[in-house]
């Protein structure tokens, strides 16, 4: 692979300047997940989580349910083989048993993942954590061209229709609506390329954000994000899920924005 003139890039610690978040114990983790399955599903945000959190509990990725280790349908074990995890692509996670209502959705957006987790997520997952919001705002442009007349609804009705059911369903096995967890969506910094990999205060990300908005063809959707976080706070209050909001941190950091927050990864562990 061609170098391409770049160097290796620094690594930063991360200062809150809001607040104190306790170092990731992972001795304290593993005890709280000891014999315990987490499932992660959502979009490739949530893939990216899956496999932080897989690092920092010094676990092994396994195979998916392909035999390939592609990030889709992958597992993996941590804290010496006493946890499981699993992580489902499913970027709108759509409630369904059937194929064939996946592939209905696919011909709005073609490069949608929706791979079945609804088993996993109801039966099989002592914690579930589930994130969506990135693949939305395409969605809703595609189905605008053709005239649904309900497009800025579908994501508010998908998610309360996939809530309403996966929460009854998991009461009937037993788990409380606390041991599911939304993470809110994270919000992009047009031209991050531009500034680097050092963290950013939230003033400079927002004047990042009104300097290079124009110049950015995903800018629009992206402004879609504080609304889907609403919503997505809205449900999981709804619900009795946990909502880990994640907009500030991820706006701060435009080079790695899931590495800045899983250090308080352990945070969930206290929750649930």
């Amino acid at each position: 692979m061609a170098n391409l003139g770049l160097g290796p890039r620094p690594l930063y610690e991360w200062e809150a300047d809001a607040c104190e978040l306790p170092r990731f114990d992972v001795a304290h983790a593993c005890a709280v997940l000891e014999g315990k399955q987490v499932v992660v599903a959502g979009d490739s945000t949530a893939g990216q989580l899956f496999l932080s959190l897989v690092m920092q509990l010094g676990g092994r990725f396994g195979r998916n349910s392909r035999h390939t280790s592609a990030i889709s349908d992958l597992s993996a074990s941590a804290c010496s083989g006493a946890t499981r995890l699993v992580f489902v692509r499913n970027d709108l996670l759509l409630w369904s048993t059937h194929r064939s209502e996946f592939n209905r959705a696919r011909e709005c957006d073609k490069l949608l993942k929706a791979d079945g987790y609804v088993q996993r997520a109801v039966r099989d997952a002592d914690y579930l954590v589930l994130q969506t919001g990135h693949h939305f705002p395409a969605t809703i442009e595609a189905v605008s061209v053709t005239g649904w007349p309900d497009a800025y609804g579908f994501f508010t009705s998908s998610l309360n229709h996939t809530l309403s059911h996966l929460m009854r369903a998991r009461t009937a096995w037993g788990h409380a609506p606390s041991s599911v967890a939304i993470m809110g969506v994270s919000i992009p910094v047009p031209g991050c390329s531009r500034l680097g990999m050092q963290p950013l205060s939230l003033a400079d990300a927002l004047a990042a954000l009104a300097q290079h908005s124009r110049r950015n063809k995903y800018s629009p959707r992206w402004q879609a994000m504080p609304r889907i976080n609403l919503l997505l706070q809205w449900l999981a209050t709804a619900f009795g899920a946990l909502f880990v909001d994640i907009a500030a941190p991820s706006a701060g950091w435009p080079g790695g924005m899931m590495a800045r927050f899983t250090k308080s990864a352990g945070a969930l562990d206290e929750d649930f």
